[in-house]
């Protein structure tokens, strides 16, 4: 475990959080609506996590998906369930709530993908490349196999941005929004791993100069994806359609490079107290990722009238409180008994 990466993905999901509470805190576009690119971030992890799998150029195909099958869907059934519970009353509820168990909510309209929870649209994106392992694993056997299929990747979310009707949903866009679109962003995170890698053989004053060279690469990058953002919205990025369609992708390379500056954060910590801290919150992204937006929608049920900074607060407290109990009750024991079926199968 890097638990720089570890870390990361809790810093991801609550990115994600702050996007969709940006409301409670202003009335138009701030920074908090950048940071939808939170999601990029998530890609980019799962391509660095599967990474040595891809590059050991072997794969156990059962034990492999009876993990990925405990570690993913029993949580989120459970917070579907949840969201279904606090808009069973709307007559399309019981439709949407069946297309999401099968994760089939992202092929109709933006309303469709985002009925219970906005962030639910990624899922079937990282269900896709899971899928995809097979292949991946296949490609890296072959020298120059994954720059290859990076190359191929990109020229295909640009054809299919180009192909797009704006403010629309049409074939193009759907395909955008899977992994026919997202992949490079995978890529990335699994060039990343194999930089981290390679660079384990640099000499102490050699990898510093490539982590703090990384860093502010990765940071400059960020500051001017989230400075356009801000000041032109989604409006803008619709004028430059490349330019749009290779956002996500330029976020997740600015992401990978401060990722490969804090890769080795294990080496520099020395208190236990802190590495498990950064654990923890790593440990509960994916309960954050998915609950953060039903937080508001049980405060009102409850009768909690607060807005502004207050909701923000109470919001944040409860998703975090939900998170725990959540990873604790559902997520571990999940986990930890597709680990164990695994194991018997292969």
């Amino acid at each position: 475990m890097y638990i720089g990466i570890e870390f990361s993905r809790g810093i991801a999901a609550f990115m994600v959080l702050a996007c969709h509470y940006n409301y409670m805190l202003f009335s138009g576009r701030s920074v908090l609506s950048f940071l939808w690119t939170g999601v990029d971030l998530f890609f980019v992890i799962s391509g660095f996590v599967f990474a040595r799998l891809i590059y050991s150029q072997q794969i156990a195909l059962k034990a492999f998906f009876i993990r990925r099958l405990f570690r993913i869907y029993p949580l989120y059934v459970v917070a579907l369930l949840i969201y279904f519970a606090l808009s069973y009353q709307q007559p399309e509820a019981t439709t949407r709530l069946l297309e999401h168990l099968f994760f089939l909510h992202t092929l109709e309209s933006p309303e469709q993908a985002f009925f219970f929870n906005p962030a639910f649209w990624s899922l079937p994106v990282e269900i896709e490349y899971y899928l995809l392992m097979p292949l991946l694993v296949y490609i890296g056997c072959f020298r120059a196999g994954l720059w290859l299929l990076f190359v191929i990747s990109i020229g295909l979310r640009l054809l299919l941005a180009l192909q797009s009707v704006p403010d629309s949903f049409d074939g193009y866009n759907v395909l955008q929004v899977h992994i026919s679109g997202i992949l490079p962003e995978f890529l990335i995170g699994i060039f990343l791993y194999k930089a981290v890698i390679s660079s384990q053989n640099y000499q102490p004053s050699t990898l510093k100069m490539y982590q703090l060279s990384a860093f502010i690469l990765g940071a400059c990058g960020i500051v001017a994806l989230g400075y356009y953002f801000v000041r032109y919205g989604d409006a803008g990025l619709q004028q430059h359609v490349i330019f749009s369609s290779l956002f996500g992708v330029l976020a997740a390379l600015s992401y990978a490079l401060l990722l490969y500056a804090i890769c080795y954060l294990d080496s520099a910590l020395q208190h236990r107290a802190i590495i498990r801290l950064l654990i923890l919150v790593g440990s509960i992204s994916y309960p954050v990722y998915l609950i953060h937006n039903a937080a508001p929608k049980l405060l009102q049920f409850s009768g909690v009238d607060v807005s502004g900074g207050a909701l923000f607060m109470a919001s944040l407290a409860l998703t975090v409180t939900l998170s725990f109990c959540l990873h604790w009750l559902i997520e571990e024991p999940a986990r930890r008994y597709g680990k164990k079926l695994a194991d018997k199968v292969g």
